[in-house]
C-alpha cells in the first residue's frame, strides 16, 4: 500500500475536521462510504483514521463507530454533549496556576503537545523507567513512609528489587536522559497531589499486568492515593469495562462502600430520590461464581447483552462447557456470528449506534448526541 495514499486521506479528513465540516461528537462516515469516496482500500482508509485517532482528532467506539473528539483550542474543555479528551484535558490543566500535566509517550501527540513536560520514551520500556523512578524516589527518601507500613506489604522486597535499576540503567533502556528521569522523580517528590493516568497503551501491551502495578507502585509508596487528585487510574476503551462484569454490582459503590452500612444506603437512597426499601441490601454474583453456578446445575438461564464471554472469558473452555447446560441461553447482540451465539437458544439482534438518532448521558450527566450514518434494515 503506498504510504502517500493514507497520508493524503488523513490530511484531508484532518482539515475537513478543522474547517468544521464535522464538529465535536459528530459520527464520520462509514468505512464502506470513505473506501468509495477516496477510491481505496479499507486498511488505507484504517490507517488514516488510526494517524487521526493518534494525533487526538477522533476516537473509535466499539459498535458505534468513529467519533470526532477535535474542538479549537478556542472553545471549552467542558461542554455539554462532549466527553474530554486527553488533549483538552492537557490544555485545561495548562491553565490553572500550580498544576503540571506530564506527558509520558513515544509520539508527540496534540496531548503531548498540549502538557508542561514530555517525555519522549523509548517503545517497549516502561517498566525500566517506571522502576527507576521508584528506586529514585527510595534512595532519594522521597517516599511516605507511614502510608506504606499502614497501607501496604513486602515493601522492602520491592525496595531491594528495583535497586538493579539505577538511573544509568533506566536511561540507556528508556531514551530519557538521567537529568531528566531526576526532574520527573522530583516533581513527583514535590506534587501535593499526583494523579497517575494510563489508557490501552500500558493495558494491551505484552507487560500490561506488570506496567500497571509498577505505576500504582508509584502512588502506593508515596501517598498518592485515597486523597483528592490521586490515586492510579486507568482509562479503557468502553464505559463498562471497568470490572463491573467481573465483579458484580458493587462496581456502582463509592470506593469502600458497603451494601449492609444502613446509614448509607439511607443516604444515597435521598440523594437519588427513592424509598430506601430499593436500595440494593448484597452484592449480585460475580462473572466467575455464575460460570461455576451453571456447570455445577444451580443456574439454568443466562442471558448475555452485548458481550463475548465465550471468546474473551479467561477459560473460556469453561465458558463453552457452561452453555451446554443451560436450559435457556439468550444472547443479545449486534452480530449472530460471534462465537458466544453459537449455543444459544435464542437470539435477539439489536440495532448499533450509528443507526440510531437521539442522546445518551453517562454518570457525569454529559449529554452526547447521537445521529445515524448508516440506514436501518
Amino acid at each position: 500500500m503506498p504510504r502517500a495514499k493514507y497520508q493524503s486521506i488523513y490530511r484531508d479528513m484532518k482539515q475537513r475536521i478543522e474547517a468544521g465540516e464535522r464538529q465535536a461528537q459528530d459520527l464520520l462516515p462509514s468505512e464502506n462510504t470513505l473506501v468509495g469516496f477516496y477510491g481505496c482500500s479499507r486498511n488505507t482508509v484504517r490507517r488514516a483514521i488510526a494517524a487521526l485517532a493518534e494525533d487526538g482528532y477522533v476516537q473509535s467506539l466499539h459498535g458505534v463507530g468513529v467519533r470526532v473528539i477535535y474542538r479549537p483550542v478556542t472553545q471549552t474543555a467542558f461542554s455539554m454533549g462532549g466527553i474530554e479528551s486527553f488533549r483538552e484535558s492537557a490544555i485545561r490543566n495548562n491553565k490553572v496556576p500550580g498544576h503540571k500535566v506530564i506527558v509520558i509517550d513515544p509520539r508527540r501527540s496534540e496531548t503531548a503537545m498540549n502538557a508542561d513536560y514530555h517525555y519522549e520514551i523509548r517503545p517497549r520500556s516502561d517498566l525500566h523507567l517506571l522502576y527507576t523512578l521508584a528506586n529514585v524516589l527510595i534512595e532519594k527518601g522521597w517516599i511516605d513512609r507511614a502510608f506504606i507500613d499502614a497501607h501496604t506489604n513486602k515493601f522492602d522486597e520491592f525496595a531491594e528489587f528495583v535497586k538493579a535499576f539505577p538511573l544509568s540503567r533506566g536511561a540507556q533502556a528508556s531514551g530519557i536522559s538521567e537529568n531528566r528521569i531526576m526532574e520527573l522523580a522530583q516533581m513527583i517528590h514535590e506534587g501535593k497531589a499526583v494523579s497517575f493516568w494510563w489508557t490501552m497503551g500500558v493495558n494491551q501491551g505484552y507487560e500490561a499486568v506488570t506496567t500497571a502495578r509498577a505505576i500504582m507502585n508509584l502512588a502506593l509508596m508515596t501517598g498518592n492515593i485515597g486523597r483528592p487528585g490521586t490515586g492510579g487510574n486507568s482509562i479503557t476503551g468502553q464505559c463498562n469495562a471497568m470490572g463491573s462484569r467481573l465483579f458484580s454490582n458493587t462496581t456502582c459503590l463509592f470506593g469502600g462502600g458497603d451494601f449492609t452500612d444502613e446509614a448509607e444506603s439511607k443516604r444515597i437512597a435521598g440523594i437519588i430520590g427513592i424509598d430506601e426499601s430499593l436500595m440494593a441490601k448484597k452484592p449480585t454474583i460475580p462473572y466467575n461464581q455464575i460460570v461455576e453456578g451453571i456447570n455445577e446445575g444451580r443456574i439454568k438461564g443466562l442471558w448475555i447483552l452485548c458481550t463475548n464471554p465465550r471468546h474473551s472469558w479467561t477459560n473460556n473452555e469453561t465458558f463453552a462447557a457452561a452453555t451446554k447446560k443451560l436450559e435457556l441461553f439468550v444472547v443479545q447482540d449486534i452480530y449472530d456470528t460471534i462465537e458466544s451465539a453459537e449455543n444459544a437458544t435464542v437470539y435477539f439482534p439489536v440495532v448499533p449506534g450509528i443507526k440510531k438518532k437521539g442522546t445518551y448521558i453517562n454518570l457525569e450527566r454529559r449529554l452526547s448526541a447521537m445521529r445515524p450514518v448508516l440506514p436501518r434494515g
